[in-house]
């Protein structure tokens, strides 16, 4: 309720000169009250006045018509209480006056002139004190108004203030007393007895309101009572009462000393305030503010309150438990600053304030520092807590340790994007389909399978990319995959990409993933291994026989040699000695073609310059093909050395241009290339039959008739051949002897285009060297004492008959075992010469190994005519240098023996490394 009153402002008066603004209300009581209508009053005063005046003739005197015209004016004022008017009707009065005194009857004796004048002049003097008086009342009857007026609205604004402070005392249950001194008497406003549920109008003193206090709240009252007597202290205190109803309140005294105009305290005013409803809300929300401490502090994550500046005030026990600070509100800021980390609290600074303007949630990752002094990563979500006029007024928030999350994260990501590299770095084919059969991934390689870019393929369906899978085998296959709960394999020939497919389908909740594999190769290695199988079993076969070939040959060949020693000059004899001879020769070929088949022939193995020797043998080559033929060498520059037998390289070389000649009948060009080929991926090594690594290609390509689709995959079989005259054994040696080198070889042949063979050569890691050879013109004979051990009784009777006739002291022994059994009773034998394969369970290297653990100085000689690679034997090469091949004639045995015999001992080991 409000209330407005206008006052008029201190020292200001109305000037005015009439009372029309003051109503008869206004007039001060036994005053006229009627009010009249100006017009009509004045008229009638006129009209009064003039009927005096017509009265004048009647005697020379004016007096009496002077104080006629004096009352009609007042009554006139009385009424109107226009003082103007008034004034005009005076003035008017003395106008008739002195016109009466002109038409008034002449003077006489009794009436002299004289006295006529004093007459007239008092009778002007009366109209003039009318006038005076009707203006002085006016003035009066303003100012009594006004402040009339003045008075009526003071009440009236007091007694709204007072009902205003009723209404704000019964709201706020509050009211107001004084204490006099020393009377004790206390005066209390109705709504301050109400609290104490006494009546209106009660008179008390301080001592039965002191009664109503409880016991343990009266010594503070009285000791706040005198203070303020005393020391003139204000005091604020809350206390509880039980007032006259019985009824339990909180209430408030607020109280200061009441001074006289000299200062001293005459007694205390204040006021009283029911303030029970406060204590039970502060109650109800001490309750509520500890339960939701309670709450907070169980919670296992940090929880914190904070002001609208974004000063944190409250931290819960998880904070305290996670980095054992002790947080207080006087030293919060403080704390924060160590248990945020410095580079996150700048951040978090800076974004609060761009944050206080925002409605939505505040959100940030931070570290925080935990009791072993490390910063973890949390995620802060802070909620503002907003008034009715939007303004925020308190933060509450909490932060969640994401540091497990974020490494976990980081670790799935690092997952994911190495599965990811993986997928893309493998060159087989991946995707994923869903339920609907839509692709939802692939790899790189897929894509280029589909012929798409990735983007363009996602989404797409199977179905519509591979129409040519749909009603087939892979449909039926993909359909039992989705079906079943395991991984689902089956192999398949794709058209589109040329090649055998293998795919495993992993079903998924969602769909399935596939992954295809290029298995082309692998059927083609199988191929060559179920070859390789056969061409191992023809190998063992022909190795036997080619080992008991050499023994024999080895005696046919010693036993010519020494029969024609002794025929002299029949020459009949001698002819047919070397017809003999020669046929024990080419036996010895063929046994060595069949060696290199098998890849058992020894190989002398050594770095080898390819274009000095293709150089060397181009004269040859020319004069070997035909003149229709145009030979060309393109020699690579800077080519590696190639670890390899130069002699079985020159007869392959000249092998595979001889069969080039018989392609080109009719002439043509035979190219020989040399070129470095560095092989790094497994699976082109795998393709090619090789260990990734360095090796020197010789390339020999003719534009001959080519060799048909159906025979490439059998042109290195034994025995297999095209030509009407052939043996069917040289590619098969060929291949033998380069795979017997650590090589391979491959063909690529199109029908009347021509014919390419690849050969490739292991890398030499020294250059090309000159070796010595044994020579037939070296030293033969001696006497040293030499052990022959020989499972062959043939070759064994004619190598010791050889070595007796040279002058050596030889002991011949047929196994192994026999001679272990020797050369733990003798050991002064200078030379053990030994076969490399024997019966019974000792072999020539392992013989060896125990004739030098017992003496030391004995030299080693070893012979076989079926070895590998130089006669292999538990994964070791035997030294070329110690090492005679079977068939060999009576000089190169002696040869070797001398050579072997004079080398100082130690200084070639019996076994080497295989290349």
């Amino acid at each position: 309720m409000n209330s407005r009153v206008n006052l008029p402002e201190p020292g200001k008066t109305d000037k005015t000169d009439n009372l029309d603004a003051v109503s008869s209300a206004d007039l001060p009581s036994g005053l006229v009250f009627r009010d009249y209508s100006g017009t009509g009053a004045l008229t009638l005063a006129f009209l009064a006045m003039l009927g005096v005046l017509l009265t004048e003739p009647l005697t020379p005197l004016g007096l009496a018509h002077g104080l006629l015209y004096a009352p009609i004016i007042i009554a006139y004022f009385l009424l109107t209480l226009q003082t103007r008017n008034a004034l005009l009707l005076s003035a008017l009065g003395v106008a008739f006056v002195f016109f009466g005194w002109v038409i008034s009857a002449p003077a006489t004796t009794s009436v002299t002139q004289p006295i006529i004048i004093y007459n007239r002049l008092l009778s002007v003097l009366c109209l003039l004190a009318a006038g005076f008086l009707c203006y002085r009342i006016g003035r009066l009857m303003r100012r009594v108004s006004a402040d009339r007026h003045a008075l009526t609205e003071l009440n009236r604004s007091l007694h709204t203030k007072e009902q205003l402070l009723a209404i704000a005392a019964e709201a706020n249950k509050f009211g107001g007393f004084c204490i006099r001194v020393p009377e004790r008497e206390v005066l209390i406003s109705d709504q301050a007895l109400a609290i104490f549920g006494l009546p209106a109008g009660y008179r008390a003193n301080y001592d039965k309101m002191l009664g109503y206090y409880l016991p343990e709240y009266h010594t503070r009252v009285q000791n706040a009572f005198r203070r303020c007597l005393k020391e003139q202290k204000p005091y604020d205190i809350q206390a509880e009462i039980i007032n006259a109803r019985g009824q339990k309140l909180w209430i408030r005294a607020i109280a200061s000393p009441w001074l006289d105009p000299d200062g001293q305290v005459i007694g205390i005013q204040g006021s009283l305030q029911d303030i029970t409803d406060q204590k039970k809300m502060q109650d109800t929300l001490k309750s509520s503010q500890d339960r939701f401490r309670t709450v907070a502090n169980g919670l296992p994550i940090i929880m914190w309150t904070a002001n609208q500046a974004g000063e944190v005030n409250f931290v819960n026990r998880a904070a305290w438990d996670y980095s054992e600070l002790e947080f207080h509100p006087e030293m919060m800021r403080d704390k924060l600053d160590v248990f945020i980390h410095p580079e996150d609290l700048q951040i978090l600074n800076q974004g609060w304030a761009e944050q206080a303007a925002s409605t939505s949630s505040f959100k940030l990752e931070l570290r925080l520092l935990d009791r072993n002094g490390e910063y973890r990563w949390h995620f802060l979500q802070a909620k503002p807590l907003r008034n009715d006029r939007g303004e925020i007024i308190e933060w509450c928030g909490v932060a969640i340790d994401i540091d497990d999350l974020k490494s976990t994260r980081r670790r799935y990501l690092h997952m994911a994007q190495l599965l990811e590299n993986t997928f893309e770095s493998i060159t087989d084919i991946l995707f994923c389909v869903d339920s609907e059969w839509q692709l939802s991934y692939l790899n790189t390689r897929a894509a280029q399978a589909f012929s798409h870019s990735r983007d363009a393929l996602i989404g797409r369906s199977l179905w519509e990319l591979c129409p040519e899978w749909t009603r087939s085998e892979v449909q039926d296959s993909l359909l039992t995959a989705a079906a079943g709960e395991e991984p689902h394999q089956f192999d398949f020939f794709s058209e589109k990409l040329d090649a055998w497919l293998q795919c495993l389908a992993y079903p998924m909740e969602d769909g399935l993933v596939l992954y295809c594999q290029d298995v082309t190769s692998e059927r083609q290695l199988e191929n060559q291994l179920r070859k390789a199988q056969r061409m191992e079993s023809v190998g063992l076969l022909t190795g036997g026989i080619a080992h008991d070939f050499n023994n024999l040959l080895t005696v046919i060949l010693g036993n010519v040699e020494s029969v024609r020693e002794d025929l002299g000059d029949q020459e009949k004899l001698t002819r047919q000695l070397a017809m003999a001879e020669r046929a024990a020769r080419n036996g010895a070929e063929l046994v060595r073609q069949l060696l290199a088949f098998a890849c058992r022939q020894p190989l002398r193995n050594e770095a080898t310059g390819v274009n000095e020797l293709l150089s060397d043998m181009e004269p040859l080559v020319r004069h070997s093909v035909s003149e229709a033929i145009d030979v060309q060498l393109h020699l690579s520059d800077r080519l590696w050395p190639a670890h390899v037998d130069r002699f079985q390289l020159e007869s392959a070389v000249m092998n595979m241009c001889l069969n080039s000649m018989q392609a080109m009948q009719r002439g043509g060009r035979l190219l020989i290339e040399t070129a470095n080929d560095r092989i790094s991926e497994p699976k082109t090594s795998s393709v090619l039959g090789v260990e990734p690594g360095d090796y020197v290609r010789i390339s020999i390509s003719d534009d001959g008739k080519g060799i048909a689709r159906e025979h490439l995959d059998k042109i290195f079989d034994p025995f297999f051949t095209t030509k009407e005259m052939g043996t069917g054994l040289g590619l098969s040696t060929i291949y033998g002897f380069i795979k017997q080198s650590g090589g391979d070889i491959s063909v690529y042949s199109e029908p009347e285009r021509g014919t390419t063979f690849n050969i490739y050569l292991p890398r030499a890691t020294t250059s090309p060297e000159q070796r010595p050879e044994i020579t037939s013109e070296e030293k033969r004979g001696g006497t040293e004492s030499l052990l022959v051990v020989e499972d062959d009784e043939n070759v064994r009777e004619y190598a010791c008959s050889v070595l007796s006739d040279a002058g050596y002291r030889v002991t011949c022994l047929g196994s192994g075992t026999d001679a272990i059994e020797l050369l733990k009773t003798k050991q002064d034998f200078s030379l053990l010469f030994t076969d490399i394969v024997m019966p019974g369970g000792i072999h020539g290297p392992e013989l060896a190994e125990l004739a030098l653990a017992v003496n030391k100085d004995i030299n080693i000689l070893f012979t076989s005519g079926y070895t590998a690679n130089a006669a292999i034997f538990h994964g070791q090469a035997v030294n070329e240098n110690i090492f005679l091949k079977k068939p060999y004639q009576r000089d190169q045995l002696l040869s070797a023996v001398r050579t072997v015999i004079d080398r100082q001992p130690g200084n070639e080991s019996t076994t080497e490394d295989q290349p």
